[in-house]
C-alpha cells in the first residue's frame, strides 16, 4: 500500500485484480527481456531554488520555489505538488497546479491540516521553536511513459518565536574598507533576542560562506576589512530565543572607499636631522604612513607610520642632505594611493667662524658653503653679548651678505664680545625657500681700537708740571685720550 500523504496522488488501495496483472507482466517478463518505457524517458527536473524559511510574523514559515528548468516539451502531463507537515511524516494532502503549471510559488504557513488513515482531520497551528518540513513535487507523464513519475526536494525549517528586525539598513561606513549595518530587534511578550549575525559576499560572487559571524550585542554593527570601493550582499537575521527569524538582505552596498592624501608638503625641520611633513586629511582615513629616500636614489625605504595626525617630523636624517618624501593614507589593511614625491633638506646648522677683523673695530665672519644644496643668500646678524636683543630696535634684523662666504662687520666698539649669527637661505627641495637652522657665535671679539704712538714726557714749564705728548693712531676718530 501506498503511504496516501507523501503519494497522494496515487489511489489509496490497488485493486486485486491490478495486483494480479503486474504480477502476471512480473512473469512474463521473467522470461522475456522487455524494454522499460521509463529508462527511456528524460529525467524528471528538479523545482528550483526551494525555499522553507521564516516569515514576517511569529509561528509563521513561508515555503518558496522557483520555476521548474528543462521540463520536456514532449511530455503530455506536467505539473507541480506541494505539502508541509512534520518530520515524521504527518503531512498534509499535496497541493497540485494545474496541468502545465510548472511556475513557480509562494505559500505562507501559520497552520496546516492532517487527514489520518481513519479520515480524522486535525488542524495544527505553527509552534514557535517546532521543525517542520515542506516537500515540492515535480509530476511528469511523457509519451513513452506508463504512468506518472516524480521528483522531490525536501526544506525543513523551525517556526520562530518573533518576526524579523525592523529598519534594517546597509550603508558605506565612515572609514574606509567599512559598511555600517543598523536595525530594531523585534519585540514581544517573552520575545528575547539572542543573537544578531551576517553573511557577506562580494557582489561580483555567487557564493555565500556557509557559516554566520555575530553582529555584536546592540542593534548596530560595522563589517570591516573590507576591499575599499567594492560592492557587497548582505544577508541579516536576529535570532529570538535561539530560534532564527527571517532573514533580511541589501544588495551592492558599497564599502567605503578611501580617500586621498591631498596638500602634501615637505620642508627642513625645526631641529638638525628633521624635515617636517603635513598634509590634508583623506576621507575616510584612520591613519596615514610615509616612505623617504635621499634624492638621487632610486629604492625607496619601507612605509613607516605618521599616526593618525596630518603631519610628522622624520628624524635622525643625515644633516644638509636632500631627501624625497611621499604620504598615504590608511584604513585597517586598506591603503590608499601614495601621493607625488615632495624633497626636503634635513635640517642643518651652518659651519662658520668669526674673529676679530684685520681691520680696527671689526669682525670677519667666514662661512664653508654646504655640499649639494642651492644656496640663495647667507644672512648674518649681531649683538653685544651683553644686550638681550639684536639690533635695529631689538626686532633682531639680518643682513643679506649675497651667497659670498666672506663677510666683515665694521662699525663696532673695539676690543668688544659680540653674538654673531648665521643661517643659509636655500631653494633646495619642494619648497621655494628655505632657512638653515642658526649658528650662533657668542665669543666674537672686535678687533681694537689703535694706539697713539711716539709717546713721549718731559718736564713743564711750571714747577711740578710734566708735559706729555704723543701722535693719534692712523685711521681712528678720537673722542677723547685718557
Amino acid at each position: 500500500m501506498l503511504d496516501s500523504k507523501s503519494r497522494p496522488i496515487r489511489s489509496k488501495l490497488t485493486s486485486l485484480a491490478t495486483v494480479i496483472a503486474m504480477m502476471a507482466v512480473a512473469v512474463v517478463a521473467s522470461f522475456t527481456a522487455i524494454p522499460s518505457a521509463e529508462a527511456n524517458s528524460p529525467a524528471v527536473p528538479k523545482a528550483s531554488n526551494v525555499r522553507f524559511e521564516p516569515g514576517n510574523a511569529a509561528k509563521t514559515l513561508v515555503l518558496s520555489w522557483g520555476d521548474t528548468p528543462n521540463m520536456p516539451s514532449s511530455c503530455t502531463y506536467k505539473k507541480t505538488s506541494w505539502q508541509v507537515g512534520f518530520p515524521n511524516g504527518h503531512f498534509e494532502d499535496e497541493h497540485d497546479t494545474d496541468n502545465g503549471d510548472t511556475d513557480g510559488k509562494t505559500k505562507t504557513y501559520t497552520s496546516f491540516m492532517y487527514e489520518d488513515d481513519m479520515g480524522v482531520n486535525t488542524t495544527y497551528e505553527l509552534a514557535a521553536g517546532t521543525t517542520y518540513e515542506a516537500q515540492v513535487r515535480v509530476y511528469m507523464r511523457c509519451p513513452a511513459d506508463q504512468w506518472n513519475r516524480d521528483s522531490m526536494v525536501s526544506r525543513t525549517a523551525v517556526a520562530p518565536h518573533s518576526g524579523p528586525a525592523t529598519n534594517f539598513t546597509a550603508a558605506s561606513g565612515t572609514t574606509a574598507g567599512t559598511i555600517a549595518l543598523s536595525w530594531t530587534d523585534p519585540t514581544g511578550t517573552g520575545v528575547s533576542v539572542s543573537k544578531r549575525e551576517y553573511k557577506k559576499k562580494l557582489s561580483s560572487s555567487s557564493s555565500w560562506p556557509a557559516s554566520w559571524t555575530q553582529a555584536g550585542t546592540s542593534t548596530s554593527f560595522t563589517i570591516t576589512g573590507l576591499t575599499a570601493g567594492s560592492n557587497y550582499d548582505i544577508l541579516f537575521r536576529v535570532q529570538t530565543n535561539s530560534v532564527p527569524t527571517k532573514t533580511l538582505s541589501a544588495t551592492s552596498v558599497t564599502a567605503t572607499a578611501l580617500g586621498s592624501v591631498s596638500s602634501f608638503g615637505a620642508a627642513s625641520g625645526g631641529a638638525n636631522g628633521e624635515v617636517d611633513l603635513s598634509w590634508n586629511a583623506a576621507s575616510a582615513a584612520t591613519s596615514y604612513e610615509y616612505q623617504q629616500r635621499k634624492t638621487g636614489t632610486n629604492n625607496w625605504g619601507s612605509w613607516t607610520s605618521a599616526g593618525s595626525g596630518t603631519s610628522k617630523t622624520v628624524t635622525g636624517l643625515d644633516q644638509g642632505v636632500l631627501y624625497d618624501f611621499r604620504v598615504r593614507a590608511k584604513a585597517g589593511t586598506t591603503t590608499g594611493t601614495a601621493t607625488a614625491s615632495q624633497s626636503a633638506v634635513a635640517q642643518f646648522t651652518p659651519v662658520a667662524n668669526a674673529t676679530a677683523g684685520a681691520a680696527q673695530r671689526t669682525i670677519d665672519v667666514t662661512i664653508t658653503a654646504p655640499q649639494n644644496i642651492t644656496v640663495t643668500r647667507y644672512d648674518i646678524r649681531w649683538k653685544l653679548n651683553s644686550d638681550a636683543a639684536y639690533p635695529p630696535a631689538g626686532t633682531g634684523s639680518w643682513t643679506d651678505i649675497g651667497t659670498s662666504t666672506s663677510h666683515t662687520i665694521s662699525g663696532l666698539t673695539g676690543a668688544t664680545a659680540y653674538n654673531v649669527q648665521v643661517r643659509v637661505v636655500h631653494s633646495s627641495g619642494s619648497a621655494a625657500s628655505t632657512t638653515s637652522a642658526l649658528k650662533t657665535i657668542n665669543t666674537s671679539s672686535s678687533s681694537a681700537i689703535k694706539s697713539p704712538t711716539n709717546f713721549s714726557s718731559t718736564a713743564g714749564t711750571q714747577f711740578g708740571e710734566v708735559d706729555l705728548s704723543w701722535r693719534a693712531p692712523t685711521g681712528e676718530t678720537v673722542t677723547r685720550y685718557e
